[in-house]
């Protein structure tokens, strides 16, 4: 049997794979703020509270650097070219300096999700690591695995970049089953109703919609 490619179809004849491009920017925009955001927990959230904070953050930049590291795969609908689903995914290694975070009205999620990540080294040591930023899939194709797929597919896509692993912030617990599938190990969570900014000492996202109510960090090995 020949080897899986990353371009291979994700369901034979039906659904599509190929990795984002720069051409991609406004399918892929369209993905995340229409069809990610309504059902992330964190950003649904955070929207509610700071209508517009969390997608100029997006546009600004954070979907940029997923397009620079080449990282992302795209899942498409081949009988009618509709793109159906997204993977974004950021690369980074441990202690290697991050983009200033800007400060904003967001920068209680920053903290909350760079405590989650707080001993991230323990886990990856000095490994080029793969970071899941977003993905999801238009509700009109759930129910067909291609979430699994496309995330496994991904493991392709950090093998070829030479990635230790692959991490994801998971905040969904739909995600956080599918990754758990996949051979991911839960190592970090940080439960909404418990958690208090140490600066603000206020809570970040205490009313998130149930039933999602932690967020946790999941890492896989690429062998």
């Amino acid at each position: 049997m020949a080897a899986e490619t990353i371009d291979q179809d994700l369901i034979p004849g039906e659904i599509g794979c190929r990795r984002l491009t720069a051409d991609d920017y406004d399918l892929m925009m369209d993905l995340v703020l229409n069809h990610f955001f309504p059902r992330e927990p964190l950003c649904s959230t955070m929207e509610r509270h700071f209508p517009g904070e969390i997608s100029a953050f997006i546009k600004d930049g954070y979907v940029k650097n997923c397009i620079r590291d080449n990282a992302s795969l795209i899942a498409y609908d081949k009988r009618t070219g509709e793109d159906v689903g997204i993977i974004l995914g950021s690369l980074y290694r441990v202690n290697k300096d991050k983009e200033q975070k800007p400060l904003s009205e967001l920068s209680p999620l920053v903290r909350m999700l760079d405590s989650l990540n707080e001993d991230i080294g323990s886990h990856v040591g000095d490994s080029l690591y793969l970071c899941v930023a977003a993905s999801t899939v238009k509700q009109t194709y759930c129910q067909k695995g291609i979430m699994t797929k496309i995330r496994k597919r991904l493991e392709l896509v950090a093998k070829e970049l030479k990635c230790g692993y692959i991490t994801s912030e998971s905040s969904s617990m739909y995600t956080q089953r599918i990754t758990k599938n996949l051979g991911y190990t839960e190592t970090n969570e940080i439960l909404f109703a418990d958690y208090v900014d140490p600066v603000t000492g206020g809570y970040v996202v205490k009313d998130a919609d149930p039933p999602h109510d932690r967020v946790k960090l999941m890492i896989k090995k690429i062998e």
